[in-house]
């Protein structure tokens, strides 16, 4: 799977931290749907701010992608019910095309995203992110 922030590839999971795209100070809540792996130095980087909106069409395509590797693994449908929230159920959350995966995150994400900035969470841009490899 391929990196929000960095565009690269994260190979081990145990390397990674799961990145509440939202933060979860906002959202209050681990649901799938706001989850993304990252870099851990970029979770700390990142801290409870916004990403830019520019990166959720990268998003969409990250979270499409591990949905339906999960599925075609056999991962049980039971476990993407966090998706209802969007107010869509599984069945047809899977059968979505690309565009219409990026139109059901934009619906979501982009007046969440306002509500926050109106609440006063800040944006953190790309380039303020630690984006050095950590060192073991």
């Amino acid at each position: 799977m391929e990196s929000l922030y960095t565009g690269e590839i994260l190979h081990e999971m145990k390397d990674c931290d799961l990145d509440h795209f939202l933060p979860w100070s906002f959202v209050a809540h681990n649901q799938l749907w706001n989850l993304i792996p990252v870099e851990k130095n970029i979770n700390r980087s990142k801290n409870d701010r916004l990403p830019e909106l520019r990166l959720l069409p990268k998003m969409a395509v990250i979270q499409k992608q591990a949905i339906h590797t999960y599925v075609d693994f056999g991962g049980k449908v039971k476990a993407l019910e966090d998706f209802c929230d969007l107010g869509i159920d599984t069945q047809t959350l899977l059968s979505l095309n690309d565009q219409e995966f990026l139109n059901l995150y934009n619906n979501t994400f982009v007046p969440m995203w306002q509500i926050a900035v109106n609440m006063g969470f800040e944006t953190c841009h790309q380039k303020e992110l630690n984006l050095k490899k950590e060192v073991r």
